[in-house]
């Protein structure tokens, strides 16, 4: 029987000069592909900075800056919407759809930086030159971000 399974998440590009920054994943449907840095906004659960110490969910802003800093040690000083992207993917199991909004990092801070940083789905972070990216493994989902890029670049 097949399902079909849903993730929405906030992704950031960060650009140095002819540069993106990627991260390698380590489990789900893109593992062993470079993705976004980015994810799942946390759900039910304090918010920093919330008065109340009550439980909500976090804010698009949020999840940009602590998923970043969780699997790139990079700080987000500022960041503006791009875009918002879909994805749907034809697996073993049954559908995967994947929705996200995507960020252009703006400003930011590398003084914390750990491009080695594991996480629960990230084996690690590195920077790759846009001009290399056909040969690269990417995420459908990246794959459509960096055409995005490319694009705007030509502009």
């Amino acid at each position: 029987m097949s399902t079909t399974a849903l993730h929405h998440g906030i992704y950031g590009i960060i650009l140095n000069n002819d540069q993106i920054l990627l991260v390698l994943k380590s489990r789900g449907p893109y593992t062993g592909m470079w993705d976004l840095p980015g994810g799942a906004p946390l759900k039910n659960q304090a918010v920093s900075g919330q008065l109340d110490g009550g439980s909500r969910s976090e804010s698009e802003a949020q999840t940009l800056y602590r998923e970043i800093y969780e699997e790139t040690g990079i700080r987000v000083l500022t960041a503006h919407c791009l875009s918002k992207l879909a994805v749907t993917l034809k697996l073993e199991s049954g559908l995967f759809h994947h929705t996200g909004v995507l960020y252009s990092i703006d400003t930011y801070e590398t003084s914390d930086a750990n491009m080695s940083v594991e996480k629960e789905d990230v084996h690690r972070a590195q920077w790759f030159k846009l001009s290399s990216m056909s040969k690269i493994k990417l995420s459908p989902f990246a794959q459509q971000a960096v055409e995005l890029v490319l694009k705007k670049k030509k502009d």
